[in-house]
């Protein structure tokens, strides 16, 4: 594995793209949502296949998180239409194909959420039905 910056200063992805495409090597780039046109047209000029699998974490380990995964010839296109926010980190390589089988967070969160909203929507509606007026707490 290996951890790239995704940007310098200049805000520009100036890369060796040519030292990154050992395919049995992760590569995890930090700051690069917005050079990740560069990262991914740079990864595939050099000659890293355009089929390569990518997936970007946005607001990792937060409740909030959001994982969108492509290939380095789709992911520009997919982050530009669902618009994740910083901070993320873009990973390139084969174990991104392991996303479903290890993705924990996010589905272990969102179904704890889901019945959260579902205990509060049930709680305020007995409130309501007894005819109780209070600040509800959430």
């Amino acid at each position: 594995m290996r951890f790239v910056t995704g940007q310098l200063k200049s805000r520009k992805a100036e890369l060796d793209f040519s030292d990154l495409l050992a395919t049995n090597e992760t590569l995890v780039f930090y700051m690069g949502l917005h050079t990740l046109p560069d990262i991914s047209a740079g990864l595939i000029s050099a000659g890293r296949s355009a089929s390569t699998p990518v997936a970007i974490v946005s607001r990792g380990t937060c409740r909030d998180q959001k994982v969108l995964t492509g290939t380095l010839s789709t992911i520009s296109d997919l982050q530009e239409r669902e618009q994740l926010p910083a901070p993320s980190i873009i990973i390139v390589g084969e174990v991104v194909k392991l996303h479903s089988e290890l993705a924990w967070f996010g589905e272990v969160y969102q179904e704890a959420n889901h019945a959260i909203g579902q205990a509060q929507q049930t709680l305020c509606l007995k409130r309501v039905f007894i005819g109780m007026t209070f600040a509800n707490p959430y």
